[in-house]
């Protein structure tokens, strides 16, 4: 039995990515799917939020610049929400979590910005890599910093407005920009 014509021209396309078209992808998985396994820690309930990311996931590695890689992470963040609720969740986990949501971003980012197709100069993935550490570090700085200062009894319904606050600052001017006649994105 033959594959349908748009699978095989699809394998067709997929055979000339370049090797960082691949990396890039390869990197998109492994890290969606560690998020993936963190965030819900069992099967029911915050597991069957999980498992909506993984079309997310698999969407992300056919086209990182669509919606896939923010399926992943609103399905990981929803999951890890479920979970803990309003515990307080173990400090490990959560900078696992946070550092493979991190990682993932930063692929869909490099591997959505290039053409599969392109060659890219190592200049280019060094200057990447280093911002990847920079964000990484600073973050890893954040936490420590949010570890060490006293918590003090906080109330849900004003923590989950000022996040919604935050997403919203966050999320406007990205909408707006795609509002754009050519989806925000320099002609050229």
């Amino acid at each position: 039995m033959k594959p349908p014509p748009a699978l095989r021209a699809g394998l067709a396309a997929a055979r000339r990515w370049s090797a960082v078209s691949w990396l890039m992808r390869a990197a998109l998985l492994v890290t969606g799917a560690g998020a993936l396994l963190v965030a819900p820690g069992r099967l029911s309930g915050p597991g069957l939020v999980a498992l909506v990311g993984v079309l997310g996931l698999v969407a992300a590695a056919v086209r990182p610049d669509g919606p896939g890689p923010a399926v992943v992470l609103g399905a990981a963040a929803l999951a890890w929400t479920v979970r803990y609720g309003t515990r307080p969740p173990p400090v490990a986990p959560t900078l696992l979590l946070a550092a493979l949501l991190a990682l993932h971003h930063q692929a869909a980012a490099l591997a959505g910005a290039l053409p599969p197709v392109a060659t890219v100069q190592a200049a280019v993935l060094l200057r990447f890599g280093r911002h990847t550490l920079l964000v990484l570090a600073l973050s890893a700085a954040v936490a420590v910093l949010a570890l060490a200062a006293a918590r003090p009894a906080g109330s849900v319904p004003l923590e989950l407005a000022g996040l919604a606050a935050a997403v919203l600052l966050a999320g406007v001017p990205v909408l707006l920009a795609r509002a754009r006649p050519g989806g925000g994105r320099p002609r050229g």
